[in-house]
Protein backbone atom coordinates (compact mmCIF):
# COMPACT_ATOMS: atom_id res chain seq x y z
CA UNK A 1 0.00 0.00 0.00
CA UNK A 2 1.72 3.16 -1.14
CA UNK A 3 5.35 2.67 -0.15
CA UNK A 4 4.64 0.14 2.64
CA UNK A 5 4.89 -3.63 2.30
CA UNK A 6 1.86 -5.27 3.90
CA UNK A 7 0.80 -8.79 4.83
CA UNK A 8 -2.94 -8.30 4.89
CA UNK A 9 -3.23 -5.02 6.78
CA UNK A 10 -0.10 -5.48 8.88
CA UNK A 11 3.14 -3.79 7.82
CA UNK A 12 6.06 -6.11 7.12
CA UNK A 13 9.68 -5.31 7.80
CA UNK A 14 11.97 -7.28 5.50
CA UNK A 15 14.96 -9.00 7.04
CA UNK A 16 16.45 -10.25 3.80
CA UNK A 17 19.65 -12.11 2.94
CA UNK A 18 21.37 -12.77 -0.34
CA UNK A 19 21.33 -16.54 -0.08
CA UNK A 20 23.69 -19.21 -1.19
CA UNK A 21 24.76 -22.23 0.74
CA UNK A 22 27.93 -21.88 2.81
CA UNK A 23 30.30 -24.18 0.93
CA UNK A 24 30.40 -23.80 -2.88
CA UNK A 25 30.87 -20.61 -4.88
CA UNK A 26 27.83 -18.69 -6.15
CA UNK A 27 27.55 -20.57 -9.43
CA UNK A 28 28.62 -23.94 -8.00
CA UNK A 29 25.79 -23.70 -5.47
CA UNK A 30 23.44 -25.02 -8.16
CA UNK A 31 25.76 -27.59 -9.76
CA UNK A 32 27.05 -29.03 -6.47
CA UNK A 33 23.57 -29.16 -4.96
CA UNK A 34 23.26 -30.55 -1.44
CA UNK A 35 19.76 -30.24 -0.01
CA UNK A 36 20.89 -31.33 3.47
CA UNK A 37 23.39 -28.45 3.57
CA UNK A 38 20.81 -26.04 2.16
CA UNK A 39 18.38 -26.99 4.94
CA UNK A 40 21.05 -26.39 7.61
CA UNK A 41 21.92 -23.01 6.10
CA UNK A 42 18.25 -22.03 5.93
CA UNK A 43 17.86 -23.03 9.59
CA UNK A 44 20.75 -20.68 10.43
CA UNK A 45 19.16 -17.87 8.43
CA UNK A 46 15.83 -18.43 10.18
CA UNK A 47 17.58 -18.32 13.58
CA UNK A 48 18.83 -14.83 12.63
CA UNK A 49 15.26 -13.68 11.99
CA UNK A 50 15.47 -13.73 8.20
CA UNK A 51 12.07 -13.51 6.55
CA UNK A 52 13.06 -13.06 2.90
CA UNK A 53 15.78 -14.34 0.60
CA UNK A 54 17.26 -13.21 -2.66
CA UNK A 55 18.66 -16.07 -4.69
CA UNK A 56 20.80 -15.87 -7.79
CA UNK A 57 20.02 -18.00 -10.81
CA UNK A 58 22.80 -18.23 -13.37
CA UNK A 59 22.07 -18.59 -17.05
CA UNK A 60 24.64 -21.26 -17.90
CA UNK A 61 23.84 -23.89 -15.23
CA UNK A 62 20.11 -23.32 -15.73
CA UNK A 63 20.35 -23.98 -19.48
CA UNK A 64 19.69 -20.50 -20.84
CA UNK A 65 16.50 -20.27 -22.88
CA UNK A 66 16.05 -24.06 -22.66
CA UNK A 67 15.67 -24.44 -18.92
CA UNK A 68 17.21 -27.51 -17.34
CA UNK A 69 14.45 -29.36 -15.47
CA UNK A 70 16.82 -30.51 -12.72
CA UNK A 71 17.93 -26.95 -11.98
CA UNK A 72 14.34 -25.74 -11.89
CA UNK A 73 13.59 -28.59 -9.46
CA UNK A 74 16.48 -27.46 -7.25
CA UNK A 75 15.28 -23.86 -7.25
CA UNK A 76 11.77 -25.04 -6.40
CA UNK A 77 13.14 -27.14 -3.52
CA UNK A 78 15.03 -24.10 -2.16
CA UNK A 79 11.93 -21.92 -2.37
CA UNK A 80 9.79 -24.60 -0.68
CA UNK A 81 12.33 -25.08 2.13
CA UNK A 82 12.56 -21.32 2.68
CA UNK A 83 8.75 -21.05 2.78
CA UNK A 84 8.64 -23.76 5.47
CA UNK A 85 10.79 -21.43 7.57
CA UNK A 86 8.62 -18.37 7.02
CA UNK A 87 10.73 -16.84 4.28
Amino acid sequence: AGRALLAGKAPVRLRMLNFQSAVPSWEEFWTQWDLVRVRKDLDRAAALGTNALRIFVFTKPFGGASLDAEMVSRATALIDEAARRGM
